[in-house]
C-alpha cells in the first residue's frame, strides 16, 4: 500500500496516546462527570500540564531556533465563527451524557467497555451525516469563516516566549486546580500499591505525568509534520474506508500520506488502550446486552 510509513506512524502515535489515556483514567465516566461537575479534577489537571508542555515544546523549540529544523511548528487551526460555538455546544451534550470524546470512545473499546462500540457506530453516522449536509451548512452561513487568527498575532509579541508563558500559565491552572481539587481531598485520587513499580504498572498514573508524556506525544506528532486531533482521526478513518469500497466521500476527495496517518492515529488507540488495560489487569470483558442496557446504549450511540 502507497504511504504506509504514514499509516504506520500514526497508529504507533494512537497506540502511545491510547496507553496514556487509560493510565490515567480519561476512559472512566467516572473522571469526565466528576470534571464537569467539579468534583473530580484529574482530567481537568492532565489536559492543563498536556497544553502546558506541548506550548513549552513549541516555545522553546522557536526561541533556540529549531523550530523549522525539528518542523516544531504547531498547525494554526482556522477560527470558524459560528460553526464553532454550534459544534461546541454539540460536543458538550454528547461529552456529558456519553462520557467520552472520539479518541477515549475508542480507547473505552480497547479496555473491554464494548457497549462504546455503540458510540464508533454513532461516530461513523455523524460523519456520513455531515458529509450530507456539509453543503447546506455552507449555505446558511454556518461554514464558511476560516480565519487563522493567534494570540501572538493579535498582541504583536514574538511567538517563542509567548508560548512558553502560556504554558507557564497553564501549569499554574493545574497546580490551583490541585489544590482545591475536592477528590484529592477524600484521597480519591491516591495511587494504589505496595511498591512504586506495582503503582506504576497496575495503578493510574498521576495527572502531572500523564500530561507531560500526552503534551510530548502531541508535540511528536507536530514533529512528523500532523497534529493529534481524534475528531480528525475519525473522520480520516470513515473518509479512507469510503475511497476502499469504492464510494468516496466529497469531503474526503482523495487518501493522502495525511488522511491515512490519521487514519491510523484513531485505529491506534485501541490496541494502545487494550495494552495498557490487559498489563495494568483491568481489562473486563464486558459484553453488550442491548435489551438489558438499552438506555446506556442509545446515550454512547447519541453521543
Amino acid at each position: 500500500m502507497e504511504h504506509m510509513s504514514h499509516l504506520l506512524m500514526g497508529l504507533l502515535t494512537g497506540a502511545l496516546f491510547g496507553i496514556v489515556l487509560h493510565k490515567v483514567g480519561a476512559i472512566r465516566y467516572s473522571r469526565v462527570e466528576g470534571m464537569l461537575l467539579l468534583r473530580d479534577l484529574k482530567i481537568m489537571k492532565f489536559a492543563f500540564m498536556g497544553i502546558a508542555t506541548a506550548s513549552i515544546i513549541y516555545g522553546l523549540a522557536d526561541i533556540f531556533g529549531i523550530a523549522e529544523q525539528t518542523n516544531l511548528i504547531p498547525r494554526i487551526m482556522p477560527y470558524m465563527g459560528i460553526a464553532h460555538v454550534v459544534g461546541g455546544f454539540l460536543f458538550g451534550i454528547a461529552m456529558a451524557s456519553a462520557g467520552f470524546c472520539p479518541g477515549t470512545c475508542v480507547a473505552r473499546v480497547g479496555a473491554g467497555k464494548f457497549i462504546s462500540i455503540a458510540g464508533v457506530i454513532g461516530l461513523i453516522l455523524g460523519i456520513l451525516i455531515y458529509a450530507m449536509i456539509q453543503p447546506w451548512l455552507v449555505d446558511v452561513g454556518i461554514l464558511g469563516t476560516k480565519e487563522k487568527i493567534t494570540l501572538y498575532g493579535a498582541l504583536g509579541l514574538p511567538y517563542g516566549p509567548l508560548a512558553v508563558a502560556w504554558g507557564v500559565l497553564f501549569i499554574i491552572f493545574a497546580l490551583i486546580a490541585d489544590w482545591l481539587d475536592p477528590a484529592k481531598k477524600i484521597g480519591y485520587d491516591q495511587p494504589q500499591g505496595d511498591s512504586l513499580a506495582a503503582k506504576i504498572i497496575k495503578g493510574e498514573w498521576h495527572w502531572a505525568i500523564s500530561g507531560i508524556l500526552a503534551g510530548s506525544i502531541i508535540a511528536w506528532a507536530t514533529a512528523q509534520g500532523e497534529y493529534l486531533g481524534f475528531s480528525g482521526g475519525a473522520l480520516a478513518f470513515v473518509g479512507w474506508i469510503s475511497h476502499l469500497i469504492g464510494h468516496p466521500l466529497p469531503i474526503v476527495p482523495k487518501v493522502s500520506p495525511t488522511i491515512l496517518w490519521h487514519a491510523g492515529l484513531i485505529i491506534g488507540v485501541l490496541p494502545g488502550a487494550f495494552l495498557s488495560a490487559i498489563i495494568s489487569g483491568t481489562f473486563k470483558f464486558d459484553p453488550v446486552l442491548f435489551l438489558l442496557h438499552l438506555q446506556k446504549v442509545l446515550l454512547h450511540f447519541h453521543g
